[in-house]
């Protein structure tokens, strides 16, 4: 069986976050997400001094694949101060997608979420189809463009 933990990157391990981020988005196409478009996406850090800075002002997380004590992917949560939780990002290696480790993540999120009394909603902007697809097999619901909720109370 499948066991995933998210863990938070401490300080001691942002290079090993940023080892892990960088090669995920070096390559990363808009093909990944559309598979009609090849051009390649610019990296949302595109080095490590604005990665180590951005992490003062969000929350990034390992995914572990517990049985073999693996980081395979990462994501970044806001939190905005008595208003929702936003997924900024969510991210597996290429190689370890489809194997239920992104929706297994965000059932661990959404356990931990739930008991933050003040984080009532967990939100999500999705751009294509694939994702729609994925946060409505996680039991996000549409609200309206792009985005998707999961009530959390």
């Amino acid at each position: 069986m499948l066991k995933v933990v998210l863990r938070n990157v401490l300080e001691y391990d942002i290079k090993t976050a940023y080892e892990i981020f960088k090669p995920m988005h070096d390559n990363l196409s808009y093909s990944d997400i559309d598979s009609k478009v090849e051009h390649l996406r610019k990296p949302r850090y595109p080095d490590f001094k604005s990665f180590k800075e951005a992490l003062d002002q969000i929350n990034i997380f390992f995914i572990v694949n517990e049985n073999e004590d693996r980081v395979v992917g990462y994501i970044i949560l806001d939190v905005l101060n008595h208003g929702p939780a936003y997924i900024n990002e969510i991210m597996v290696e290429r190689e370890e997608r489809k194997r239920g480790y992104g929706k297994k993540a965000i059932q661990v999120l959404i356990e931990g979420l739930k008991e933050d009394k003040d984080i009532e909603v967990l939100r999500v902007i999705s751009a294509t189809m694939a994702t729609d697809n994925f946060y409505s097999a996680c039991n996000f619901r549409y609200i309206a463009g792009d985005i998707y909720e999961y009530r959390l109370k």
